[in-house]
C-alpha cells in the first residue's frame, strides 16, 4: 500500500484531520516530501507512540495535501509552458 492510500484509508476513518498547527507552506517541496518520508520510517519501524501517533498522521496528512498541491500546480505550469 502507497503512503497516499494509507493516508486516504486512515485518516477519514479515524476522523483525523487537519488539527496540527504547524503549516508546510513555507517549506520546499523537498523539505515536506523528506519530513513525510522520516514520518512514514518512524510508523514503519513502530517507533511512534500511541500519544504521539494522531499527531504524526495528522502531519503526514497535511504534508501529502502539501505535496500534492505542489505538483498539480507545477503540472500546471509545465503544460501552460509546452501549450498543453
Amino acid at each position: 500500500m502507497s503512503i497516499t492510500t494509507a493516508m486516504r484509508t486512515t485518516a477519514p476513518r479515524y476522523g483525523l484531520r487537519n488539527n496540527m498547527k504547524k503549516q508546510p507552506e513555507q517549506q520546499s517541496y523537498e523539505a515536506a516530501f523528506a519530513e513525510l518520508q522520516q514520518i512514514v520510517r518512524e510508523l514503519q519501524e513502530e517507533t511512534v507512540g500511541i500519544d504521539a501517533l494522531g499527531a504524526k498522521i495528522g502531519r503526514a496528512t497535511e504534508l501529502i495535501r502539501f505535496c500534492r498541491e505542489r505538483l498539480r500546480m507545477t503540472e500546471d505550469e509545465i503544460g501552460k509552458l509546452t501549450g498543453e
